[in-house]
């Protein structure tokens, strides 16, 4: 395939658009062709930012699944205000005109969209496109309080510290284990020791005073005595009680739970997670199962339709044989649905005042009139 579009992706969509214009030619008229080509549109490849909700299709690596549960996407920290709810007075026309809200569109400044039963206004571009997708309302990290470190203070657990343009986490007085007493050994009695003749306390009184008769030296000074530990200050960059907080990264798993501060730096300030900001895995038969919800007329004949105009729009003088019948083929049965003569299994569109299925002119007229005097070319 990238020797025929000899290294032009744009070829791709050249051909669908022809393909599909070409089926809007001949089943547009009676048939919900649009409705039916939309559901194929939607189908987008599975993005690890966008939170899909139940009975959701979308495409990962080149399979259709369908959602059988809401898959949470990432959530980055940000203390930017991407959406303000409107509650001020705004102009009626553009609530009028405000589209739901969706994760796969993108946002100018300004724009008002319907969310629930609520109306949000676009403070700052973002979208889909750009990688960067904020839900309105859905705030999953908020901003921790942060006190610049001071010695000599008395800190709980959790709080967070700025020191040298970083930012730590208290973690708590080190848990200290009680020894284990050992059992005390009983005294022995000890044994009677005879006097020796040596052992005169005037004798050895005498012997000490001899030996210990030299001069004390001046310029011998006693040693200087330790500060206790509890008077030495260390930084938190010193004390273990106190733990560096890393920067926000999405290959990391977070803990939401309650009374879990799971802090991360992000835009020069410390956020933690209140709700999920983690991507669900997908897991076949679990959250998601292999589904197609097209109509397979329309991605059958839609699909030889387009490559044969890919063919002519690199070559339009050396199409295979095999491309044109299978083209020819096609376009007969287009031709065969819009007439009525097969069954393509599409939705029918309908009429305003009966809601009964549009059909062609002369079909409308036998069908529904057996009176030859209202059939105008016998008149």
């Amino acid at each position: 395939m990238k020797q025929l579009i000899r290294d032009v992706p744009e070829r791709f969509p050249q051909a669908e658009q022809r393909a599909e214009m070409q089926m809007l030619e001949y089943l547009d008229q009676y048939y919900e062709i649009e409705k039916v080509l939309a559901v194929g549109k939607n189908i987008r490849e599975y993005s690890p930012y966008v939170s899909y909700p139940v009975n959701t299709w979308i495409k990962k690596d080149e399979e259709i699944f369908k959602t059988l549960m809401r898959i949470n996407g990432y959530k980055k920290p940000t203390k930017l205000e991407y959406w303000r709810q409107v509650v001020d007075f705004v102009d009626p026309r553009l609530i009028d005109h405000a589209h739901k809200y969706s994760q796969l569109r993108m946002y100018p400044k300004g724009e008002i969209v319907k969310f629930g039963t609520e109306y949000w206004q676009c403070m700052i571009p973002h979208g889909f496109e750009k990688g960067d997708i904020h839900m309105p309302g859905v705030k999953a990290w908020r901003e921790a309080e942060i006190i610049p470190w001071e010695p000599n203070m008395e800190w709980e657990k959790d709080q967070v510290c700025s020191f040298n343009e970083q930012f730590y986490q208290f973690l708590g007085e080190p848990e200290t284990e009680e020894p284990i007493e050992d059992p005390e050994p009983q005294p022995e009695e000890p044994e009677p020791i005879e006097p020796l003749p040596d052992d005169d306390p005037e004798i050895s009184l005498q012997n000490e005073e001899e030996e210990g008769g030299g001069e004390v030296n001046e310029d011998e000074q006693e040693p200087i005595p330790d500060l206790p530990a509890d008077e030495i200050v260390l930084t938190p960059e010193e004390d273990d009680r106190w733990g560096l907080i890393g920067e926000y990264s999405e290959e990391l798993e977070y803990d939401y739970s309650e009374g879990v501060f799971d802090y991360v730096v992000a835009e020069g300030t410390v956020f933690y997670p209140v709700l999920n900001p983690n991507p669900d895995e997908l897991v076949d038969g679990v959250n998601i199962t292999r589904d197609d919800p097209r109509n397979a007329n329309i991605v059958a004949h839609l699909s030889r339709i387009a490559l044969y105009h890919l063919h002519s729009i690199i070559s339009a003088t050396n199409i295979p044989e095999t491309r044109r019948w299978a083209y020819e083929d096609s376009i007969q049965w287009l031709y065969n649905a819009s007439k009525f003569k097969i069954n393509p299994q599409l939705p029918r569109k309908r009429e305003h005042d009966s809601c009964a299925p549009k059909v062609d002119w002369a079909l409308e007229t036998f069908q529904r009139s057996y009176d030859p005097n209202e059939n105008p070319w016998l008149i």
